[in-house]
């Protein structure tokens, strides 16, 4: 169907890139990758083994998409509203749209804190996040929780309730597929790509990029920081770790203690850059290949009062 849109207008793709492959950081290893979409969730099994990534095996999951989650947390506010206040807004379409329009903002605030209050029109209730976290516990009942690491759409990531390991936003996947094509020439056919080489097995620059039998091609993927460029492919993956965390257009060296306070926790343990236990409630890191075990280059760290940092290699 995709195709035949692209075709329709005029565009002609070089490439077909399953999504987790972008989505699911392969420092993680094995696990599944979640894309929450409008009505149904697509869970993706991923592979990593002897430095290859691979998406295995891709499963949808009807009536546990984006509105359907949505739908059971408008039916747990109702119920705190009724309970609260007697007024069910589900008693009149005007009321239900309204409650219905609030929860994008409900969910982001209950990121923050443990209970907000709602308002609508002239009746005011307070919701809590525990409440609501029957929504992200329906996701975590429906997949194997034993499958390994799991990384998730940010979408998905608002809904209290599941455990995740990496969040993927639209401008990652975006980089990470630009970074995962610069190699791919026009001129070759139109390939599905579902696995590509680990950053410890790049392929030289000056050799091709390897085709499986089944036409899969195997790339490598270069670095995907927009603001300090990754050293070059024959370094070690060691290499590759980020020397400074960016704070308010200023660079601060990363050592084994925060001892600058700069509250998002970024400390090196083992020599890693990783979050800190005790503030990893409060930090989302967005990266396709980074994690709070072990931050990369270009990893953006959102903190849960809309601060932002970005993980960055200074070079002396």
């Amino acid at each position: 169907m995709l195709l035949g849109i692209l075709g329709s207008l005029g565009v002609t793709p070089g490439a077909v890139v399953d999504r987790a492959l972008l989505a699911h950081p392969a420092e993680l290893g094995s696990g599944l990758n979640l894309n929450l979409q409008w009505r149904q969730l697509v869970v993706s099994e991923v592979s990593v083994d002897a430095n290859l990534c691979q998406v295995d095996k891709i499963t949808a999951v009807p009536g546990l998409g984006y509105l359907d989650l949505l739908e059971l947390c408008l039916e747990e506010c109702a119920d705190a509203c009724v309970d609260q206040t007697r007024f069910d807004p589900r008693r009149s379409a005007e009321s239900e749209q309204t409650l219905l329009d609030t929860l994008p903002g409900v969910l982001a605030a209950l990121k923050d804190r443990p209970e907000v209050s709602v308002e609508l029109g002239t009746t005011s209730f307070k919701v809590s996040r525990s409440r609501l976290e029957k929504a992200g516990q329906k996701v975590a009942s429906a997949i194997n929780a034993k499958a390994g690491a799991l990384s998730i759409d940010e979408s998905l990531s608002v809904f209290p309730g599941i455990t995740f390991d990496a969040v993927a936003s639209i401008d990652s996947l975006t980089a990470a597929g630009e970074d995962l094509l610069q190699d791919h020439s026009d001129d070759q056919p139109l390939t599905r790509i579902s696995k590509r080489r680990t950053a410890s097995a790049v392929t030289p620059a000056d050799e091709p990029a390897d085709t499986s039998a089944s036409g899969d091609a195997m790339i490598a993927p270069a670095a995907t920081d927009g603001i300090s460029k990754a050293p070059d492919p024959a370094s070690t993956v060691q290499d590759n770790h980020p020397t400074h965390i960016l704070v308010d257009a200023v660079a601060h060296r990363i050592a084994d203690t925060d001892e600058q306070g700069l509250g998002f926790g970024v400390i090196k343990r083992d020599g890693v850059p990783c979050i800190d236990e005790a503030l990893r409630d409060r930090i989302n890191v967005l990266s396709v290949s980074g994690s709070h075990d072990r931050l990369t280059v270009g990893s953006r760290l959102y903190r849960n009062d809309g601060k932002e940092a970005v993980l960055i290699i200074v070079e002396s």
